[in-house]
């Protein structure tokens, strides 16, 4: 009796969240995959310039304020199950532990490589090292990726006592935090998305990426944790957003064609850095009424393997991008096998590694 009490006290899983970061993380493979292509055009062929970071370009606005959301989400719930000690403690062995292993992996790997260019072939290392150098040299490029976990294991350790403490006094004093969100009208939840554009100019972190300079700014990225904490937890919201879904998804489309044609540097700007929330908005709705589906085993293991994805994806792009340039000649085939590849060695890695228990716990992989 007291066991089946415990259980039912647990919150039922929401399989669409897991879904929808699933999907984010597949993602990145396309949108590195055209980051190389990028550096490739503008090294040889310009007259393709402006195409060559469009799908980049489409996904860089949103997708960090949407990971960020799902990674608040994810803190609210797992402190239903979890008592704070506990949360901490997994999250240093799902998020710091992995973070050092990888690097230390790409740290390791990349100079070999560099090595191997340089004595193949004289131009395919100065290609290599043309790449090096829009990142801001070698220091940078295991980050590029890897800055998600980097900001959000601190955002984690100094949020987390505070949510504990709201959640403990929650459930001694119950607020009518939940009535007052629930009486929010759809379009009003559009002007939060105002947060994380405010907050962006505090504490920004200049790094270089491929190609152009990116701003990581630790208060947008707090913004869109604590947006999707206190917000996106509430089912009342949920509710909303998956009965206006479509609409949500035409604003977002809208704010991104402004992001894009806008006249206005200071419009494109703001909507630069609201464009995670509106993505939210939508992609959430989406996500709740049609990626609810736990019970697939192919959605499951996707899920579960994402992780895996994430971490050793980029090393994998590089990889057979450049061995796959030195063989072909169509760009089209060229990025359809570079992302092929990737994908077909991700899961790979991810099949070895979860199979040992030092290789689990080192990368934090579900078995």
């Amino acid at each position: 009796m007291k066991g089946a009490a415990m259980k039912k006290a647990i919150p039922e899983r929401k399989y669409y969240l897991d879904n929808l970061r699933m999907i984010a993380i597949m993602l990145l493979i396309p949108t590195h995959t055209d980051v190389l292509y990028a550096v490739y055009v503008l090294m040889t062929r310009t007259n393709l310039r402006a195409p060559a970071m469009l799908f980049r370009n489409l996904i860089d606005p949103w997708w960090s304020g949407l990971i960020f959301a799902l990674a608040g989400i994810t803190l609210y719930h797992s402190l239903t199950r979890r008592s704070l000690g506990e949360l901490l403690k997994e999250r240093t062995s799902k998020l710091l532990v992995p973070l050092f292993f990888t690097l230390l992996l790409f740290m390791l790997v990349f100079p070999y490589l560099f090595e191997l260019m340089q004595n193949g072939s004289a131009d395919y290392f100065k290609f290599i090292t043309n790449l090096v150098n829009r990142s801001g040299g070698f220091d940078s490029l295991p980050f590029l990726h890897l800055y998600f976990i980097l900001f959000l294991y601190p955002i984690t350790l100094v949020f987390a006592p505070i949510a504990s403490f709201l959640q403990r006094h929650a459930k001694k004093n119950p607020t009518d935090k939940a009535s007052f969100v629930s009486k929010l009208p759809w379009p009003l939840l559009f002007l939060f998305g105002v947060i994380p554009f405010g907050l962006q100019t505090v504490l920004i972190i200049p790094l270089t990426s491929i190609g152009s300079t990116t701003y990581y700014s630790v208060s947008k990225y707090a913004a869109y944790f604590l947006l999707g904490y206190f917000l996106l937890t509430e089912e009342s919201v949920m509710e909303k957003l998956e009965k206006y879904r479509f609409a949500s998804l035409g604003i977002f489309i809208a704010a991104m064609l402004l992001l894009f044609f806008a006249p206005f540097f200071a419009l494109r700007r703001a909507l630069y850095h609201m464009a995670g929330w509106f993505a939210c908005m939508a992609f959430f709705g989406l996500a709740r009424r049609y990626l609810n589906c736990g019970g697939s085993k192919i959605f499951r293991y996707f899920s579960k393997s994402s992780f895996a994805v994430y971490l050793f994806h980029l090393i994998y792009t590089v990889v057979s991008f450049y061995l796959l340039l030195k063989m072909l000649d169509n760009l089209f085939l060229l990025i359809s096998l570079t992302m092929l590849c990737t994908f077909a060695l991700s899961f790979l890695t991810y099949e070895i590694l979860k199979r040992f228990r030092v290789t689990r716990w080192m990368f934090a992989l579900k078995r």
